[in-house]
């Protein structure tokens, strides 16, 4: 995969999400980041704007041919038809609450720096590829974040939803470098809380059902 990574701004110059989308910037890493692309976005995504589902599904297909062969997208939240669309597409979609060169930095090295996984695995055997418990009350953790720098291929949906649809628990904690944008949709309809906090470049959800904390 290629170095280039796309980002999602709107009007102030602030990375954004589709509702507030006003232009796309493709960077790439020389000795330093560069803007190697910059293009206009968003006029029928806008957030106010009535449109059809067809007219996004268009939107969507002019900034893939804008992007080119840039296949990773981060935005502070990318849900939606436009997720759908962009997913199908085979984008890797990211999520982070602000942009700076360090984000580029993470995402470069989880999604485009091929590392040797058979010497990765020799160093950390023992890696869970599934939630697992800390105790018997029903607490699980995963380290995704880790996970992924093990078995890249395991996706966040092979690893969690299996175990968020089909087992019983009181709270799981998640590390990972980023939320993943299906995670947002899921836990509205399985009625769940979920809180995310960031610190040192990973975040930490933690996932729990309405009844344990009411």
């Amino acid at each position: 995969m290629n170095g280039k990574i796309a980002v999602l701004f709107n009007q102030e110059n602030k990375m954004t999400d589709f509702s507030h989308i006003a232009k796309i910037k493709v960077f790439e890493k020389e000795q330093e980041w560069e803007i190697k692309k910059e293009f206009q976005a968003g006029s029928d995504l806008q957030e106010g704007i009535m449109v059809s589902t067809s007219a996004i599904r268009e939107q969507c297909k002019k900034i893939v041919e804008e992007l080119g062969d840039c296949s990773i997208l981060i935005g502070t939240m990318i849900t939606g038809l436009p997720f759908q669309v962009l997913d199908k597409q085979g984008f890797i979609l990211l999520e982070a609450e602000t942009f700076t060169t360090e984000l580029l930095d993470q995402v470069y090295e989880d999604c485009c720096v091929e590392k040797d996984n058979i010497v990765v695995q020799e160093e950390l055997p023992d890696v869970p590829t599934a939630p697992y418990p800390l105790d018997h009350q029903g607490n699980f953790f995963l380290d995704f974040a880790l996970l992924q720098k093990v078995h890249p291929e395991v996706t966040s949906k092979k690893a969690l939803l299996p175990f968020l649809s089909n087992e019983l628990f009181q709270s799981i904690t998640i590390i990972c470098t980023h939320v993943m944008p299906w995670l947002d949709s899921f836990i509205m309809e399985r009625n769940l809380n979920f809180e995310v906090t960031r610190n040192n470049g990973l975040s930490t959800i933690i996932i729990r059902h309405k009844s344990c904390r009411e």
